[in-house]
């Protein structure tokens, strides 16, 4: 009787067990999980506006006025191009506008909470200028150094304007004000987890990080491994459009879909955020 009370004993112990292994295998990342950050700006400057400046000589004064559309990829650059730009010009108050091809360039990039933008404004196209079809050429240039905590920025803008034949003129401004004057939004930024599956140690899914400043969101394929005895996943997010490249990420992700930490690039500025 004794043997058969350990043999049943055996069987019990192995029954439970066996009935206890598919709910730990569920503990793995499955399904959506979203998680907000507000500790790790990350800024987008990108949109449409109006660029306007006046320049001027001891001989002349240049106002000028053209609108520009951009965009701000994954690597952090700014880019846009427009031909046919309506360029409002006016030369000792004589008005000489035309219609032009305009162009945007430039970087940002941030590492704990300090960062810099290079951002250029320019346009070009012929007109009457003093009596004479000239080739006119005008550009703004942003240079400058933005603090997180601070929430301001400080740095130079150039203004530039030349006409064939008659010279350049230029002039710089001291920037020193805030943030919100160039950025849209608060710099806070979502990642969403999408369709996460677990197959064995590999897990499969997409994600989206969307910025406050309301631009266009970023696109990330997801792969990563699973480690049952931490029960812990660590994704690897990817670009999966030609616009987020040079965006990255690795994300802590736990069995029960609790994000515990992210790490790497979005659009030249580097994050680094643990929960």
């Amino acid at each position: 009787m004794r043997m058969m009370d350990n043999i049943l004993a055996s069987m019990i112990i192995g029954t439970c067990a066996s009935v206890s292994l598919p709910q730990l295998a569920q503990a793995q990342p499955s399904g959506s999980v979203t998680v907000s950050v507000t500790t790790n700006d990350v800024w987008d400057v990108g949109g449409s506006e109006t660029v306007q400046f006046s320049v001027s000589n001891p001989r002349n004064t240049v106002s000028v006025g053209f609108p520009v559309t951009f965009s701000q990829n994954g690597a952090g650059a700014f880019s846009g191009a427009g031909i046919d730009t309506p360029v409002t010009l006016t030369v000792d108050g004589a008005d000489a506008s035309f219609s032009g091809t305009s162009k945007v360039t430039g970087t940002i990039t941030s590492n704990n909470g300090k960062g810099h933008v290079l951002l250029t404004f320019g346009v070009h196209g012929k007109t009457l200028v003093l009596g004479k079809t000239r080739l006119v050429e005008a550009s703004q240039k942003l240079n400058f150094h933005f603090n997180d905590t601070a929430l301001t920025l400080t740095g130079v803008e150039r203004n530039t304007a030349a006409a064939s034949g008659k010279g350049i003129i230029s002039n710089h401004e001291t920037l020193s004000e805030a943030l919100s004057s160039i950025f849209p939004g608060d710099g806070s930024w979502t990642l969403a987890l999408n369709d996460l599956t677990t197959t064995g140690k590999k897990v499969t899914g997409t994600a989206i990080v969307t910025l406050n400043s309301g631009q266009p969101a970023f696109n990330f394929n997801v792969n990563g491994i699973f480690k049952s005895n931490s029960v812990t996943a660590t994704l690897t997010l990817t670009a999966a459009e030609k616009a987020v490249r040079g965006s990255s990420l690795v994300v802590l992700v736990s069995g029960t879909n609790t994000v515990t930490s992210i790490k790497g690039s979005i659009s030249g500025q580097l994050v680094k955020v643990s929960f």
